[in-house]
């Protein structure tokens, strides 16, 4: 659920015209917008379960007679076993790097998910061994192009998914969180393609027609409007690299103004313009999954009205000659890890499902910390090492996402 909805909300809970009772009610109407939360808005629900507990002790209730039991926040479960949910093996990071990059040089590949002008339609009918524009040699190239990449790197599954659907929705469920349906192999652009012969349905400006206008107009959770194919293709762009609009300085700013607004973050050292690819919508699960773990670490063992934790944030970019990396630090600053380093041969529900769904494939992640008993040491979490590295000091919770660019 969006901030805006959540505000008003709120702001219905804080008008004094609103008895008790209307109040009350007010939980029923609103639980099914609330069930739309996911696991990252936990630091609202439990706002707002808050402020509904006081509403009904104020009115002589234990439980509210009106709704059904709002959503409660995922419960951290204990794993006897958590190696058996890691990932089988370790998936280098690297691969989505030249895959990502493979994927942009090649002419077919590349037709997809930028607008087609003069040069590059020169270039792509050379391929496709035509004349003239056909959506359907197009279609059966871009399958052959994309199925032999695929045989070529092993990467991160859940990006092959994304990418599959945007090309060929085989599995009609869309790409992105929001399950858009609309792609290369939707009927909609089919049926344009043969109403409109020779013409590709992503022309730039010096092809001098139109892009494919779409038969509704979707409306992105941020608000924002798709009317065109051109526009529907430069957002999936923006999914698999973070550039411009889908700059990460840009991407934090609005996690934290709408999920994290309440704590404290130093992102000066987030340098802007770095480029890279990646899954964005998976990096930003993951920025959200470290908070939000950090927090509920500190909310263990601080009253939040007492103080609040605090990070430093970081991007750069290193480079030794054969490799560029692009280092995502997030330092929770005043705090201490919670287990010793030696601790971590196993990790806890929390640490292993980030490895598995937002990581392994798409970056590294190493923690560096000052654990219990004045211990300072650096943990390589995935790929998974044993030995940790001791450290002479070290302020903070600190953890390191590794992405990888071709030099």
């Amino acid at each position: 659920m969006d901030k805006t909805k959540i505000d008003f909300i709120i702001d219905l809970f804080n008008d004094k015209r609103l008895t008790n009772q209307h109040k009350e009610k007010l939980f029923s109407l609103t639980h099914v917008e609330l069930k739309k939360l996911e696991n990252n808005d936990e630091i609202i629900l439990k706002r707002l379960d808050r402020l509904e507990k006081k509403i009904l002790s104020e009115n002589g209730f234990t439980d509210n007679p009106y709704k059904e039991k709002l959503p409660t926040p995922v419960t951290k479960r204990k794993h006897n076993n958590v190696k058996a949910m890691l990932p089988d093996s370790y998936t280098d990071p690297r691969n989505t790097a030249r895959f990502l990059n493979e994927f942009n040089q090649n002419i077919v590949l590349k037709s997809t998910t930028h607008k087609i002008d003069k040069n590059l339609l020169e270039s792509l009918l050379h391929e496709l061994n035509t004349n003239q524009y056909d959506y359907k040699v197009h279609m059966q190239k871009i399958q052959d192009e994309f199925e032999a990449l695929t045989k070529k790197y092993t990467v991160n599954s859940a990006l092959v998914g994304k990418i599959n659907e945007f090309l060929f929705l085989k599995k009609n469920l869309g790409w992105s969180q929001e399950s858009l349906k609309i792609s290369w192999g939707a009927q909609e652009i089919e049926e344009w393609c043969k109403q409109n012969p020779g013409k590709c349905p992503n022309p730039d400006f010096d092809l001098n027609y139109a892009t494919c206008s779409l038969k509704e107009v979707l409306e992105l959770q941020d608000g924002t409007p798709l009317s065109t194919f051109n526009e529907v293709i430069s957002h999936f762009k923006g999914q698999i690299e973070f550039r411009d609009t889908t700059d990460l300085k840009k991407i934090i700013k609005r996690i934290n103004r709408t999920v994290f607004s309440d704590f404290d973050f130093n992102i000066n050292n987030v340098n802007e313009g770095i480029r890279f690819y990646s899954d964005v919508e998976k990096v930003s699960q993951a920025y959200k999954k470290v908070i939000q773990m950090c927090i509920e670490h500190w909310q263990d063992n601080h009253s939040l009205e007492e103080k609040k934790p605090l990070f430093n944030l970081s991007l750069k970019e290193i480079s030794d000659g054969t490799e560029i990396k692009i280092v995502f630090s997030i330092n929770h600053i005043n705090s201490v890890y919670g287990k010793t380093a030696k601790g971590l041969d196993r990790y806890g529900s929390t640490t292993t499902g980030l490895i598995k769904n937002q990581v392994n494939g798409l970056s590294d992640l190493t923690l560096s910390a000052e654990f219990p008993n004045n211990e300072f040491s650096k943990v390589s979490l995935w790929p998974k090492l044993e030995n940790a590295t001791p450290l002479k000091h070290f302020s903070g919770v600190q953890f390191d996402f590794t992405f990888y660019r071709l030099s």
